[in-house]
């Protein structure tokens, strides 16, 4: 019966790391957090000792020896030498929480938030009925209202934005002045192929880059071009169907290299008895890779459940933010470098949200907010407003916080706060 606990246990691993391209570190957290790999080793090199043919007593004492140096080692190595994390404490502010600089009552059905390089204006998608045409509702905080009707929103600067407008058939990217007279006025515009899930996934100056899917093709289609060209380039990345991903986010930059990360279960946690190998909880991991020309390169394995967000002046830039056990992770690495040691913080948030330019992180928990900014290394504790509620999202900025809340029995409201250290 020992027998064949090892077997099923270890021969998917076995399995696993026959055919993975996992690097070695993603082997070793694998390794270090799955105590029935090594128990069962433990139970069946204790069953061979007593046994009378000496071969089968050194097994038994061989087996011993390397489910506790093994598990143990796997264990300090991963804790020592992979994760190495960088632990940041967040000390209490020494005012009170975030003062309020504004809040503006918005319609029923909202959903993704937007906000602009500086924090002047923001959008919101919404819609006034099912059925009725994709909106975004441009408000600028000196009271300013406008309506585009739109799939998606970015904005290229404080009075410039780039639109997505879907139809059955096309999608059309289309150039926005948002300080001309007749606000929003439309200009140049450019014909996409229609994909699926279709978003502008970041700007460069005048450069674009739009993701969809190509669900004739099961491929995602990534498009990059710039405003005021009759063209566009057009790459394309087949990823194993086979996946069964519980998120997955692809984002790519104006010179067509990007990312895709994905959340899932991690590859023993999805047998029937997963859940045993890993002492009764389930197991999941997120992976990213770097996208480049038609090409994916797996960089980096993680242990957690990770959301990742392409960044920067230059979009050249990836933030990922995950949580494990009682602390929140944050890694912020270049598409060409890869992951390096993630900042920790000692804290688990409800709600995270990341700027624009990928410098500030703010952390949304239970009893306070936390603001962390990755170029100086530190983090500051606020308490939360007195008013009840989780945000939907929050966007930082240098010199304020954003948030989009959905209260009970309220309509739901756009609220900006002072967050200047």
């Amino acid at each position: 019966a020992l027998a064949v606990i090892v077997a099923l246990t270890w021969g998917p691993l076995a399995a696993y790391l026959v055919r993975t391209s996992a690097p070695p570190t993603a082997i070793v957290q694998t390794l270090g957090g799955a105590p029935l790999l090594w128990a069962s080793l433990v139970a069946l090199g204790a069953a061979l000792l007593p046994a009378r043919p000496r071969g089968l007593r050194w097994s038994g004492a061989a087996l011993l020896a390397v489910s506790v140096l093994g598990g143990a080692g796997a264990i300090l190595v991963d804790r020592l030498a992979i994760s190495r994390p960088i632990v940041v404490g967040a000390p209490a502010g020494d005012t009170g929480p975030l003062p309020r600089m504004a809040q503006i009552e918005l319609p029923s059905r909202v959903g993704v938030l937007r906000v602009s390089p500086l924090g002047s204006r923001v959008a919101v998608w919404t819609r006034e009925a099912r059925g009725t045409p994709d909106r975004f509702l441009v408000l600028g905080l000196s009271g300013e209202r406008s309506q585009v009707e739109a799939r998606d929103l970015r904005f290229i600067d404080e009075s410039n934005a780039l639109v997505l407008v879907e139809s059955m058939y096309r999608d059309v990217l289309q150039h926005l002045e948002l300080d001309s007279p007749s606000s929003g006025s439309p200009g140049w515009s450019i014909d996409l192929p229609h994909t699926t899930g279709t978003t502008v996934s970041s700007i460069r100056g005048s450069a674009w880059a739009v993701v969809g899917y190509d669900t004739a093709t099961q491929d995602f289609i990534g498009l990059v071009g710039r405003v005021g060209d009759a063209d566009f380039k057009k790459q394309r990345w087949a990823f194993d169907e086979s996946e069964r991903v519980d998120g997955e986010t692809v984002e790519i930059s104006p010179d067509g290299r990007g990312f895709r990360a994905v959340s899932e279960l991690a590859p023993l946690a999805q047998l029937q008895w997963g859940p045993l190998i890993y002492g009764g909880r389930v197991a999941r991991q997120s992976r990213v890779w770097r996208l480049d020309a038609g090409r994916q390169d797996l960089v980096a394995t993680w242990p957690i459940t990770a959301a990742c967000r392409l960044v920067g002046p230059r979009a050249e830039d990836v933030v990922c933010i995950g949580e494990h056990k009682t602390r929140t992770l944050i890694w912020r690495f270049s598409l060409q470098a890869g992951p390096t040691r993630p900042l920790v913080l000692p804290d688990m948030s409800w709600r995270s949200g990341i700027s624009p330019d990928g410098r500030f992180v703010a952390l949304w928990g239970r009893d306070s907010i936390v603001l962390v900014d990755l170029e100086r290394g530190q983090a500051v504790r606020r308490p939360l407003p007195q008013e009840p509620g989780l945000p939907q999202q929050l966007i930082p900025l240098a010199d304020r916080l954003i948030t989009l809340f959905r209260r009970p029995r309220s309509a739901p409201v756009l609220e900006v706060y002072d967050a200047r250290w």
